[in-house]
């Protein structure tokens, strides 16, 4: 049985970066969607200057492979464009991506009920 494990990123843009930002989330996306076969949802929302994106996993391992090439690739850049605020993750991830998610100061939800299609 597939144990997926989702979270959402919450960010908001520092003054002035808003172009750089949007430029390296092209980046960013096509990086996930092209080299992560476990990414099923990894979808990115804007108002203002606060940024949401939701992030869908096949397992723990493909959320490792994601946190890998995200610091990797991408994480010293995203950081001098955006301060996180929050990070909330569904589903019973592994010992080592809770771990690693908890740098981040994940907030984390056990599965109670309910279903995806």
């Amino acid at each position: 049985m597939s144990n997926p494990i989702s979270w959402t990123v919450e960010a908001t843009l520092k003054p002035g970066q808003a172009e750089a930002f949007r430029d390296l989330m092209g980046e960013m996306v096509a990086s996930t969607r092209d080299g992560e076969p476990g990414a099923q949802r990894y979808e990115w929302f804007v108002s203002d200057d606060s940024v949401h994106i939701l992030e869908t996993y096949a397992d723990s391992e493909a959320g490792m492979l994601h946190l890998g090439n995200l610091g990797q690739k991408f994480a010293e850049r995203l950081m001098g464009l955006a301060d996180l605020t929050r990070v909330c993750v569904y589903g019973d991830p592994s010992d080592e991506l809770r771990g690693a998610l908890a740098g981040f100061g994940a907030e984390f939800r056990a599965p109670l009920g309910g279903f995806v299609r």
